[in-house]
């Protein structure tokens, strides 16, 4: 991905260059300061359609060497969903990083079947690796958790090469019980009968008595 390194800041500034067709953009990392650039908006738009979730892509800012970058954060218009501006990290491919990749829960718990629900609590985790190594998502077969069990990070089968950074404890998921149906108590029923027999005798009583 082609990018131009951009002066100016603020937003009349911001507009300008977005009239012309351009979508804002920063790359920051490595210890090196940050650089403000433009990239043309269609061309962003053709990368961000193929490097689905966090992936690693190449940027060339003004003709120099490419460098391996991350996407982190893209920011869109909430009705057209334009891109606004995006967040690139630069990457050192031959030093492990750490990363945030999501969770896809797979298969039908046992526990759903019995109708329990599933509770995700997390749907990230974050790893440690070499950027090249780094999945685009951690698969987890949730089939065999039963109501009442959970899914711990430290239950995750990471692939080769990659270490759980989050929390071994944190708890992922969880198979929770059916919500209990309130059973509505019956009305105590007035019987007119027995109410009827209790005053005839009691005006019989005063009968006598008197």
């Amino acid at each position: 991905m082609e990018a131009t390194s951009r002066d100016g800041s603020g937003k009349e500034a911001a507009k300008r260059l977005r009239n012309q067709g351009l979508a804002l953009g920063i790359i920051y990392g490595l210890d090196k300061g940050p650089k403000p650039i433009s990239i043309a908006a269609r061309h962003l738009k053709k990368t961000l359609q193929t490097a689905h979730g966090k992936h690693l892509i190449e940027v060339v800012v003004d003709g120099a060497q490419a460098e391996p970058v991350m996407i982190l954060e893209v920011q869109r218009k909430p009705v057209s969903h334009e891109v606004l501006h995006i967040d690139l990290k630069r990457l050192d491919l031959a030093k492990a990083d750490e990363f945030e990749v999501p969770i896809h829960f797979v298969g039908k718990a046992a526990g759903i079947k019995a109708s329990g629900r599933l509770n995700a609590v997390e749907d990230t985790v974050r790893i440690k690796c070499l950027p090249m190594m780094l999945p685009d998502e951690i698969e987890v077969d949730i089939s065999a958790l039963e109501i009442g069990d959970a899914l711990y990070a430290r239950d995750l089968a990471l692939p080769v090469g990659v270490t759980l950074m989050t929390e071994q404890n944190a708890m992922l998921a969880n198979i929770a019980a059916p919500e209990a149906e309130e059973v509505e108590k019956p009305k105590e029923e007035v019987v007119e009968g027995v109410e009827g027999e209790k005053a005839e005798e009691e005006e019989k009583e005063e009968e006598e008595e008197s």
